[in-house]
């Protein structure tokens, strides 16, 4: 009996220190996102370890810590829950559908893209990744459809651009430390109102899947890299929220559900396919023997608008899935 109490009351305190760990480490790259992950197979096993030593007097303190420490679990996850922003339940106004699309820089079929932007027709359309090359297909394309557009090439993954079927009232690019940009942000007059657009390409980790040798070390300084650009993107907005009817975050954000993040994203906007998306909305990668698993491409709105519908596209010949979403505006 005394043996079995010892061993309870190691793996309580082992336990608790864990839980400690991942809860002051909550926004760290690794350790918060081991908190998101297994979040409730974490308060699984510290019920079963209350259960076990519920009726041991001589540990009453210890599980009174114990009881602390999971219900700071729970509050913790339901603080970013409650904390996002409702939508405006908008009766009357324009449907906009908007599509964010990663074309790739290396894309060999351009008119498979084509061919699926124009089968949507969005009111509002962004891309990232967009060439010289792409510049000229686009333009041939699409400058019939579209009468406002600002577009940005580069070469490599860098270029990026809007077209719109509505005036763009003004476009600007933040840039990274190398002066390339990694967003952009663009006010749109539709109707009589305003709608802010960040079109947004963060850094992406893929340097760090290309060097598994060192990937902790590229994935961390990855992270922090995505996490100061996100922050100047969010400083940005909210600094103009109260001069703008709506805002957008919309693109290719290169970061997974499951992130601190994007769970501090989610609190401060909605996802809109999270709101009415079918499915599990994986758009990465698209690839001929492989099926996406992982989800990089958002939408995310805050504001005057009303979420209809959100949907991945299957098919192209990116190695992203665009993904489309319908507001009320």
């Amino acid at each position: 009996m005394k043996e079995k109490m010892s061993f309870l009351k190691g793996i309580s305190i082992l336990f608790l220190g864990c839980c400690s760990l991942l809860l002051l480490g909550r926004d760290h790259y690794l350790l918060g996102t081991s908190l998101i992950i297994f979040r409730w197979a974490i308060v699984l096993i510290g019920i079963i370890i209350l259960y076990r030593i519920f009726k041991i007097t001589t540990l009453k303190i210890l599980r009174g810590v114990l009881f602390f420490v999971l219900l700071l679990l729970l509050v913790e996850s339901l603080w970013y829950s409650f904390s996002q922003p409702a939508l405006a339940n908008v009766t009357e106004g324009v449907e906009l559908e908007m599509m964010t699309y990663n074309v790739f820089f290396r894309n060999k079929n351009p008119l498979a893209v084509i061919r699926q932007i124009t089968k949507r027709n969005p009111e509002i359309l962004v891309l990232q990744e967009v060439t010289p090359k792409w510049k000229k297909t686009l333009s041939e394309q699409l400058s019939r459809v579209y009468p406002y557009n600002a577009i940005y090439i580069q070469d490599g993954t860098h270029g990026i651009a809007c077209f719109s079927k509505y005036p763009i009232l003004s476009d600007k690019l933040l840039l990274n430390s190398n002066q390339l940009p990694f967003a952009q942000v663009l006010d749109i007059s539709i109707k009589d109102k305003r709608l802010q657009l960040f079109n947004v390409h963060l850094a992406s980790p893929a340097v760090a899947v290309e060097h598994p040798d060192k990937f902790m070390e590229l994935y961390k300084a990855n992270y922090e890299l995505r996490k100061t650009q996100l922050d100047e993107i969010m400083r940005l907005a909210k600094i103009s929220r109260n001069k703008t009817d709506a805002q957008v975050l919309i693109g290719d954000l290169n970061t997974m559900s499951f992130e601190p993040l994007y769970r501090d994203l989610n609190a401060e906007w909605v996802n809109l396919y999270s709101e009415k998306g079918e499915g599990w909305g994986l758009n990465f990668p698209n690839l001929a023997k492989v099926q996406p698993f992982v989800t990089l491409d958002y939408i995310f709105i805050r504001g005057q608008l009303q979420a209809v519908g959100a949907e991945v596209i299957s098919g192209g010949s990116s190695d992203h899935l665009p993904v489309t979403g319908r507001v009320m505006f």
